[in-house]
C-alpha cells in the first residue's frame, strides 16, 4: 500500500471516528439539557402551587386572628 494511501485512509479513519463521538457527545448533553429542563420546569409549578398554599395559609390565620383578637408576641 502507498503510504500516502495510508495516511489518507488513517485521516479518513480518525475524522469519521471524532465525528461519530462528537455527534454521541452532542446527542447526550442535548438530551441532560432536557431532561434539566422538564424538571426545572416541574419544580417550578410545585414552588408556585407551596407560594399559593402559604399565602391562602397566611390569609387564613390573619382572619382567624383577627376574629378571635389574637396578638402576635412583640406587636
Amino acid at each position: 500500500m502507498n503510504p500516502y494511501q495510508q495516511i489518507g485512509l488513517t485521516l479518513i479513519g480518525t475524522l469519521a471516528i471524532n465525528g461519530l463521538m462528537a455527534v454521541y457527545v452532542y446527542g447526550q448533553l442535548t438530551q441532560k439539557v432536557k431532561d434539566l429542563t422538564s424538571w426545572s420546569k416541574e419544580h417550578n409549578e410545585q414552588l408556585r402551587d407551596h407560594g399559593a398554599r402559604l399565602l391562602d395559609h397566611e390569609g387564613r390565620i390573619s382572619h382567624i386572628e383577627g376574629r378571635k383578637g389574637v396578638s402576635r408576641c412583640g406587636e
